[in-house]
């Protein structure tokens, strides 16, 4: 499935290495690292979560992971950037905010979905995920702002 390859580990890392850079090249260099900050802390907590609960994958699933299932790293990384791509778009772009945020709303909502589908993740998993994925960046803002 096209939509699971979205929240891939180096995808997404390229991508955020870019938008960051990008950030910082064209003068927004505060906003390009609360955006870093925010994403290492999502990284890292998934991470821990997932080193430390060990939870199994669903018997058939199509994926392998070293890693545990929980919390879902692929619904995190797509919904912290529902959240961060629509707040740099705030400061950069004031008019751009509502499109970006539906347009990637719907690709985390459509990522997250797909984890449930290609038995990677119980719904449980997943909705942990996307509200890490949220309310990391959210406080990493507001504590960086």
């Amino acid at each position: 499935m096209l939509i699971d390859k979205v929240g891939n580990t180096y995808i997404f890392a390229c991508f955020c290495i870019v938008a960051i850079a990008a950030l910082w090249y064209v003068g927004y260099g505060s906003l390009a690292f609360t955006v870093a900050l925010a994403l290492f802390i999502v990284v890292v907590v998934v991470n821990v979560l997932k080193l430390t609960i060990r939870a199994k994958r669903l018997d058939g699933a199509l994926v392998e992971t070293k890693l545990g299932a929980f919390p879902s790293g692929h619904a995190a990384a797509s919904a912290s950037l529902a959240v961060l791509v629509p707040y740099s778009a705030s400061i950069i772009e004031p008019s751009a905010v509502l499109p970006l945020g539906i347009f990637v709303g719907l690709i985390a909502l459509l990522v997250s979905i797909s984890r449930v589908v290609v038995r990677a993740h119980t719904p449980l998993q997943v909705f942990a995920g996307a509200i890490l994925g949220v309310a990391l960046p959210i406080v990493t803002i507001f504590v960086a702002a």
